[in-house]
């Protein structure tokens, strides 16, 4: 993620559940007060597997592609001016990295 210099970038991680839509909201409500805004959302879809433990690739892709249209559906929800730009990202793993990795980029 890069920041022009008319442009104010926010990065919020979000749950799928209420508090997660409160956050969504919270973040879409910060980003238009600042004109020119571009909110990041990113959820991260925990990978549960014992370490070194093979993950079953099947069920994380379908995880993933549930993630990805439960956010899709909680940003088409938001009540935002088209100048406001949202960018969902989904990403497996652990939460932390996840996050920090959508940061980074």
């Amino acid at each position: 993620m890069q920041e022009t210099e008319n442009t104010y970038v926010i990065l919020a991680a979000v749950s799928l559940d209420d508090t997660g839509d409160l956050a969504l909201r919270e973040a879409a409500r910060s980003a238009q007060q600042h004109g020119s805004s571009e909110l990041h959302l990113v959820h991260v879809v925990a990978d549960h597997a014992s370490p070194g433990a093979q993950t079953d690739e099947a069920l994380m892709h379908g995880q993933l592609a549930d993630a990805r249209e439960q956010l899709r559906l909680r940003v088409e929800a938001l009540e935002s001016p088209e100048a406001l730009r949202v960018l969902g990202h989904i990403r497996p793993g652990a939460p932390v990295r996840g996050i920090l990795q959508v940061a980074a980029d």
